[in-house]
């Protein structure tokens, strides 16, 4: 088979997953999707491909995407009908700092929806829904807490009260167009330089207005520069080798900003997923884009599943959920290797 068929392959491969794909842990995803969209994605996949054949950087050939191409490609990726969606695990997003941000932006955007412009924090602004229930079983109001400063950003540098925080993640929702604001750790993936904070909407809307949404960042958070060039090559490189029909990643351990996460290697087959998975060590890594291709890649490592999902990150907040291949059926009696994935679980 040459180049060229093996490419057409490929593309109609991708736009099949999209549509007949099993909605195991995505609420919206492509199958529902007229079959004018479909059309639509398979030509803008041949046109990266071709991109990709002609060694364009990744990160330019998203950001030359039109406005058309994008809204096309964030559909095919669109991951969940919430618009909180985060990517991250359920106990990192019910940390109270992440949860009274998110509240608070959400707010200020529903603000900002309605009045065209921010609100002024004052004692004649309320917020839209002021009472949250934290994990001890009190009411808390979230407006007691919007003037105290953030202690995850003064981890990383930053000096900034939770209401400023908020005001920020409205304005980069409003400029990346995703219909919210943008989700408190996917603002740390960034500015860290992990990048890739979800194979979906965000991520191609970041990684296509990304010199824009740069330069928005960069006037709070001063010296993120390296960190969101870094961030943005990074998630653009993964979109594209999506595109490009890769499934399994290397992935090795990684600590940004003090905050766990992962480094995303190069594309590998599922094979080569399994030959790591079988060297069973810590260091030999797998990352994919959900639940159902880490069990797959468990399975062709030993053929006896893996462990439920888990995830390391009461203190490690990047960290991503993981399985680990069964060595045996014994369900105690898994392997070191991680096996990491983008879209969580719940069970």
């Amino acid at each position: 088979m040459n180049k060229k068929i093996l490419k057409k392959a490929i593309s109609i491969f991708i736009c099949i997953i999209l549509v007949l794909l099993p909605n195991i842990n995505y609420a919206n995803a492509a199958s529902s999707k007229e079959l004018v969209d479909n059309l639509d994605y398979l030509k803008l996949n041949k046109k990266i491909l071709n991109e990709i054949d002609n060694n364009t950087a990744p990160e330019v050939i998203i950001e030359n995407l039109s406005v058309d191409e994008i809204n096309i490609l964030q559909s095919a990726y669109e991951t969940s009908t919430e618009s909180t969606y985060t990517g991250f695990n359920g106990e990192v997003t019910n940390n109270p700092e992440i949860q009274i941000i998110d509240n608070l932006a959400s707010e200020y955007y529903e603000y900002y929806v309605v009045y065209g412009e921010l609100p002024k924090i004052d004692s004649e602004y309320t917020p839209l829904a002021d009472n949250y229930l934290m994990d001890n079983n009190t009411f808390i109001t979230t407006n007691s807490y919007a003037g105290d400063y953030s202690e995850l950003m003064k981890q990383l540098g930053y000096t900034f009260t939770l209401s400023d925080i908020a005001m920020h993640l409205v304005q980069i929702g409003n400029y990346l167009n995703i219909g919210s604001a943008l989700p408190f750790l996917n603002l740390v993936a960034l500015i860290v330089g992990m990048g890739f904070i979800v194979i979906g909407t965000i991520a191609i809307a970041y990684s296509a207005v990304a010199v824009g949404a740069n330069n928005l960042i960069l006037q709070w958070y001063t010296n993120a520069s390296v960190n969101l060039t870094l961030a943005r090559q990074n998630t653009a490189a993964i979109i594209a080798q999506r595109e490009n029909g890769a499934k399994y990643w290397r992935a090795y351990l990684a600590n940004w900003g003090g905050l766990g996460g992962i480094r995303v290697g190069d594309p590998i087959s599922l094979e080569t997923a399994a030959s790591l998975i079988r060297v069973n060590t810590m260091s030999t890594n797998v990352f994919t884009y959900d639940y159902f291709y880490a069990i797959t890649a468990a399975n062709a490592a030993y053929g006896y599943g893996a462990s439920g999902p888990e995830c390391h990150n009461s203190v490690y907040l990047l960290n991503f959920q993981h399985v680990h291949a069964l060595l045996s059926p014994n369900i105690n009696h898994h392997g070191k290797s991680h096996i990491f994935f983008a879209f969580p679980v719940y069970f």
